[in-house]
């Protein structure tokens, strides 16, 4: 959007679409109107209820918009003004332009667009609440550049590349760069849930249309309430990603609750009559590691509900073995240590006629994960189930008692300004009840370089929480929206579009964010009784053995043996004549003194795979 009023070059436009043409295997259609070009990069949903195209442009021309979107609840929304035949874009603009931009926080789905309201002169650009569509943007004197992947903007002339050292130093910290950072300098990411408006004196409004965080704590006086809650959402995020589908639908299953439980919603449906895609499963087979293999499970899913099973030798994705199958993003250093599997399953789902790949890659953070249910037992006077999980986290924690009781009781009942906390944890350090703060990073990371760019202990995370959430509360939503959860997904729907494919996961849904904290946290997850909720919601749908047998299992063995024997050659090459070493970001003998000790057992596993993601990353494009 130019500033001036002046007509978009189409060079410009053209090349910056040339630098995601990936993404387009059905055409790139141009849109230009006054000061604003646009490039919409054409893919077909394989949806029997959507129009192809991404582009839609009012009747009298005051409005266009662009959108990467699919949309759950359409026909709410338009009631009746759009046909069913009608793209999620048209959608959009037809809700935008009776509506305007508070209508927003009205949109359920997968999002990113680009709306240009002509009559007031100014260009939105709005990202979805759980973050699961990207759109980056730059702010020069005399224009605005927004594009899908921070890389296309690169193509107009005039965008220096450089390395943003903020997002590095969050990257070799736990791969936890926050959202709203890209790695290049100059060029910022929409975080999650974020409107930035643009008009044609440049100047920029930014704001959150949408708030995770709950006024009320959501009460049922039966326990059985929450189940059928829960239950209820997770049929609804799984049948609106899944109507009306032409082809069949892949699913990444493993023997667990979270994949587990979206295919045998998926088979429910089938069964009830309701149209939803057919399933294919792709999933692990260790045949060398039988600790890991989860394929008794994962077949007694699969029998249950007819759903074919290919199997991924795992022998064939030792991390970093095969650097053709690891290959980082022009965006993003950021990928997995099974990336290898990843692009194998889509591989394999795209030659049987599958479009999307639908996984349950949240579910861990949502209805998991080591969140404190011991307070909110206690607050709720529920004195037995209280018992069972204290005897339970003394089972498994290494702590002593006393540290136990502050992390589990103290810490918890005292008010959650900064203030309190602090004092209290400085005190508990000094005697010895809580452990000393944790150095950033690995040791190989030089401490100065993370300081210097402010990196700080813990989960980075979007957005704001009020004093008032309590620590669990706080907990889960550090977990639900961390951004190396978000980078994630974004990393498999990166890796999905080189297939020519999309990412679906029921478990990264608004409406599910919303219930799982809003509802008492020990409801969803104990020590003593792992997803808890989850697990009772899923009877009379999964199997009932697939729910006592699911467990959590991890591929991490798989990831030492490539470290030590099948990749080390490979890890050597990266460590040794290190670019991050060179950069100043690590301090690369340490690295190799430590891999060494690794190797040859003298040393436990240590943070090495956000260093040798960005080696890969650095070598590709810098």
């Amino acid at each position: 959007m130019r500033f001036d009023g002046q007509p978009v070059s189409p060079l410009v436009l053209e090349s910056m679409a040339a630098r995601a043409a990936h993404l387009s295997p059905d055409g790139i259609r141009y849109h230009y109107q006054g000061p604003l070009g646009i490039a919409c990069l054409l893919r077909d949903s394989g949806r029997r209820d959507r129009s192809v195209d991404g582009l839609a442009v009012s009747g009298n021309s005051a409005h266009a918009l662009v959108a990467c979107a699919r949309l759950d609840n359409r026909r709410e929304l338009l009631d009746g003004r759009c046909s069913d035949r009608d793209s999620d874009a048209d959608a959009i603009l037809s809700l935008m332009q009776r509506r305007g931009e508070q209508a927003m926080d009205k949109l359920l789905g997968d999002f990113a667009f680009a709306w240009w309201d002509c009559q007031r002169r100014q260009l939105h650009l709005v990202r979805d609440a759980m973050g699961m569509c990207t759109l980056y943007y730059r702010l020069e004197p005399d224009c605005l550049l927004f594009a899908s992947e921070a890389h296309q903007l690169l193509a107009a002339s005039r965008v220096p590349k450089r390395i943003n050292e903020r997002a590095v130093a969050w990257h070799l910290a736990g791969m936890q760069t926050p959202a709203g950072i890209s790695f290049y300098d100059g060029i910022e990411e929409l975080e999650p849930a974020q409107h930035v408006s643009v008009n044609l004196q440049g100047q920029c409004r930014r704001r959150r249309f949408w708030q995770a965080v709950p006024s009320e704590t959501l009460i049922y006086r039966d326990d059985g309430d929450y189940v059928e809650h829960l239950r209820d959402i997770l049929l609804e995020t799984v049948r609106c990603r899944l109507q009306s589908m032409d082809s069949p639908a892949a699913i990444s299953l493993s023997g667990g609750m979270d994949s587990g439980s979206v295919a045998s919603v998926a088979g429910w449906l089938r069964q009830q009559g309701e149209p939803v895609a057919t399933l294919r499963a792709y999933s692990l087979a260790f045949n060398d590691f039988p600790q890991c293999d989860e394929r008794a499970n994962i077949y007694r899913i699969a029998s249950a509900y007819q759903i074919p099973v290919t199997e991924i030798d795992a022998s064939l994705t030792y991390p970093l073995h095969d650097l053709a199958l690891h290959v980082p993003h022009p965006d993003d250093p950021f990928m997995t240590m099974y990336q290898a599997f990843v692009h194998k399953s889509l591989e394999a789902a795209r030659r049987d006629g599958a479009r999307s790949m639908i996984s349950g890659n949240r579910g861990d953070v949502m209805c998991g994960d080591n969140v404190n249910a011991l307070h909110g037992l206690v607050s709720a006077r529920r004195w037995q189930e209280a018992l069972d999980e204290w005897r339970s986290l003394r089972r498994s924690s290494r702590s002593s008692a006393a540290r136990l009781l502050v992390a589990t009781l103290l810490k918890p009942s005292l008010p959650q300004s900064a203030a309190p906390l602090a004092a209290v944890k400085q005190l508990a350090q000094r005697l010895g009840w809580a452990a000393s703060p944790s150095p950033l990073g690995a040791a190989h990371v030089r401490q100065a370089f993370l300081t210097q760019h402010g990196v700080v202990p813990g989960i980075s995370i979007h957005g704001e929480l009020p004093d008032s959430v309590h620590l669990a509360g706080r907990q889960r939503y550090e977990l639900v929206f961390s951004s190396f959860v978000t980078r994630g997904l974004i990393n498999d729907a990166r890796a999905a579009a080189a297939h020519g494919m999309s990412v679906l996961d029921p478990w990264s849904d608004r409406r599910l964010a919303s219930f799982v904290l809003a509802c008492p946290q020990h409801q969803l997850t104990r020590r003593s009784d792992f997803k808890r909720l989850p697990r009772r919601a899923m009877r009379g749908i999964m199997p009932s053995e697939a729910i006592e047998s699911a467990r959590k299992v991890s591929p991490e063995p798989l990831y030492e043996r490539a470290l030590r024997k099948e990749a080390y050659t490979n890890v050597m090459a990266l460590i040794k004549d290190s670019r991050c070493a060179s950069l100043g970001y690590i301090d690369g003998d340490r690295l190799l003194h430590d891999f060494n000790a690794y190797v040859n057992g003298e040393r436990k596993m240590f943070d090495l795979w956000s260093t040798l993601s960005l080696e890969l990353w650095l070598r590709e494009f810098w």
